[in-house]
C-alpha cells in the first residue's frame, strides 16, 4: 500500500485544524452543584411558596384571621400578603395597627372582615326557611298546574 504525497498533506492538514482536547477533571463545589441541579428552585423573591393563609393565621392567632384563602388583620380590617412573614410582622409592629388594636379591644367588637364568597355561602335559619317556603310554593304551583307567572300578580 503506497501513500501519496497528497494523502500525507491531507492528514497533516486535518491534524493541524482539529483541536486536541484534554480530558479535564472538574471539582464540584456547592456553587456549581446549585447551578447544575435543575430540580432545586431558587426563590429569588423571598416568598414562602407553600405557606397558606390559614397557617399564617394560626401563627398569629390573636392578631389575624383567614377567610377564603386571604389573610386579614382583625383589628385593622386590612388584607395582608400571607406569603411574606416580614410584611405580617411589620404590620403588627406599626403604630397604626397598635392604635387600632387598642380601639378594637375597647369596643369588644367581634366583627371580622369576610370575603364576598363566604358571605354568600353563609346560610342563616331565616335564609334556609325562606328557601324552603319558596320551594314548597313552586312545587304546589306545579302540582296544581298553575303557571308560575301568576305569582307575579300584586295580590300574591
Amino acid at each position: 500500500m503506497e501513500v501519496s504525497a497528497k494523502d500525507v498533506q491531507k492528514k497533516n492538514s486535518l491534524v493541524e485544524t482539529t483541536p486536541v482536547t484534554k480530558p479535564t477533571t472538574k471539582t464540584v463545589t456547592a456553587e456549581s452543584r446549585k447551578k447544575t441541579e435543575p430540580f432545586v428552585k431558587k426563590n429569588s423573591s423571598h416568598k414562602a411558596l407553600k405557606v397558606t393563609a390559614q397557617e399564617r393565621a394560626t401563627e398569629f392567632a390573636k392578631e389575624l384571621h383567614e377567610d377564603g384563602g386571604k389573610l386579614f388583620c382583625t383589628s385593622c380590617n386590612v388584607m395582608l400578603d400571607h406569603t411574606r412573614r416580614s410584611i405580617v410582622v411589620d404590620h403588627i409592629k406599626c403604630k397604626t395597627h397598635l392604635k387600632r388594636k387598642a380601639e378594637f379591644e375597647q369596643r369588644n367588637d367581634n366583627n371580622r372582615q369576610r370575603t364576598i364568597t363566604s358571605s354568600i355561602q353563609c346560610h342563616t335559619d331565616t335564609q334556609m326557611s325562606r328557601i324552603e317556603v319558596t320551594q314548597e310554593f313552586v312545587k304546589m304551583c306545579l302540582e296544581a298546574k298553575i303557571p308560575l307567572e301568576k305569582a307575579d300578580h300584586p295580590s300574591v
